[in-house]
């Protein structure tokens, strides 16, 4: 009985031994990890305005960077995050990646695998994803091939697309703009994304205009041109700087 007893005193104190060297040991553990993390790989990439930029992540994942983008890829063997900082990017990820890609913008975070979608960041609170290819999880949202997807505080608003208003929406990635009933402030405000000097709407009753069309994303001159059959017209602005738009019909 005594052996017993002892016995039983030798086996608590072990599991107190035990469990007070975890206790010691689990900052030093949490330690580690966080110095792990802070030096696991980490790239950063920006584009400048108007650029577009190609960069390849591994075998398995390119990304095309649009205009005016930062991002920050980290990287691990079990997974690959992209922080999108600001602007928009077209990620293409292989079916043969063993890796999953993981993008987080804003308070948005994206999983994906074997897909190729873009990710816009339109402000601090809104984010704009594409899915050409695959499909991708936000939260517990599954965006598939050909839809849209609009993420805000207030939830995800999905729509459905064709494979031809999917291209249009990338035509970006080969240095194009494409419009297809979008206003014409929306259209100038697509176009300043691109270009250094800026189109301003100088006459609102010009700004509800619907265009379409294809043109060169860095060929402003070209876009102003093609308004003119529309009764819009330019006036320089400020230098070199802007590019006015007004009315050229005479009011009655």
């Amino acid at each position: 009985m005594a052996r017993r007893s002892r016995a039983r005193r030798k086996t608590i104190f072990a599991a107190i031994v035990t469990t007070t060297a975890a206790a010691l040991l689990s900052p030093v553990a949490l330690m580690s990890a966080w110095v792990h993390a802070e030096t696991l790989p980490t790239q950063v990439f920006s584009t400048a305005v108007g650029e577009i930029r190609r960069i390849v992540l591994g075998e398995q994942l390119a990304v095309k960077m649009n205009t005016s983008t930062g991002l920050t890829v980290t990287s691990s063997p079990q997974l690959c995050e992209v922080s999108l900082d600001h602007g928009e990017a077209l990620f293409d990820l292989q079916r043969d990646s063993t890796r999953p890609l993981r993008v987080v913008a804003g308070n948005v975070a994206v999983s994906a695998r074997a897909s190729k979608f873009s990710v816009r960041v339109l402000d601090a609170k809104n984010v704009e994803l594409v899915v050409s290819t695959g499909q991708v999880t936000v939260g517990t949202t599954t965006i598939r091939e050909h839809q849209l997807a609009r993420i805000s505080p207030g939830g995800i608003v999905l729509r459905e697309f064709s494979e031809a208003e999917v291209n249009r929406k990338l035509e970006w990635t080969t240095g194009h703009i494409s419009f297809s009933g979008e206003t014409l402030a929306e259209a100038t405000a697509e176009f300043n994304r691109y270009n250094v000097r800026k189109l301003v709407i100088s006459d609102r009753t010009i700004s509800t205009l619907t265009i379409g069309g294809k043109f060169s994303s860095s060929d402003i001159d070209s876009f102003v041109a093609a308004l003119r059959p529309m009764g819009i017209r330019r006036v320089e602005g400020d230098g070199d700087k802007a590019i006015c738009l007004v009315s050229s019909r005479e009011p009655h």
